[in-house]
């Protein structure tokens, strides 16, 4: 609140000075101009590709698994126990439905069988593959959000070089089935927001 994001700025470069403090260099895409700047601490929530991490060299440990996964919302004509979550998982796949408040309903599938997922971003062909799992047959009205991922288990060598801190996707990577994968990373910010304003007021030490 009472900031203002800047837009269209990349950093390009960070060091970690003597005195701890850490010089950044930053390029505007749109004048096209860099500049230099110094600060007490840096904060990388600069996601999986983290420019921050791989600059200052901090291990990326871990794997991506040879799995992708489907999300979507979908409108479904009939309505699952809104206060359950549904499992269906057999040695081959899983599929996850999350009732959500309102009319739309959340859709996980993993399946290596499926040889093109944006295929099933079509209303008969998600039908069609959900009744094949689901206990009753169901009819989708429409599906307003559709997307794909990875599957994988990443975690940096640590979260914190000097007055450097990971936050987030730049700090730990893992299946987001279980419903926490950008809460966890927002988590970690806030968590890591408050401790450093009592640093800084010298209510806690560094």
């Amino acid at each position: 609140n009472g900031l203002n994001v800047t837009r269209h700025v990349e950093l390009t470069g960070i060091n970690i000075l003597a005195n701890q403090q850490i010089a950044v260099t930053l390029h505007n895409s749109c004048n096209n101009q860099t500049h230099h700047e110094t600060h007490d601490y840096v904060i990388a929530c600069d996601g999986a590709n983290s420019t921050v991490r791989t600059l200052l060299d901090i291990p990326w440990q871990g794997r991506d698994y040879q799995l992708n996964f489907i999300v979507a919302d979908i409108d479904l004509t009939t309505k699952l126990n809104s206060t359950s979550l549904h499992y269906f998982v057999t040695d081959h796949n899983f599929i996850i439905i999350l009732p959500m408040q309102g009319q739309y309903t959340r859709v996980v599938i993993c399946d290596p069988e499926i040889s093109n997922l944006d295929g099933l971003n079509d209303i008969h062909c998600m039908t069609s593959y959900l009744n094949k799992h689901l206990p009753e047959p169901s009819q989708i009205k429409k599906i307003p959000w559709f997307s794909t991922a990875n599957i994988y288990n990443r975690l940096a060598g640590t979260n914190q070089l000097g007055n450097v801190f990971l936050a987030g996707d730049a700090f730990h990577l893992f299946s987001p089935i279980g419903g926490m994968g950008m809460n966890t990373g927002v988590q970690d910010a806030f968590n890591l927001a408050w401790k450093l304003i009592h640093c800084i007021k010298n209510k806690a030490k560094t």
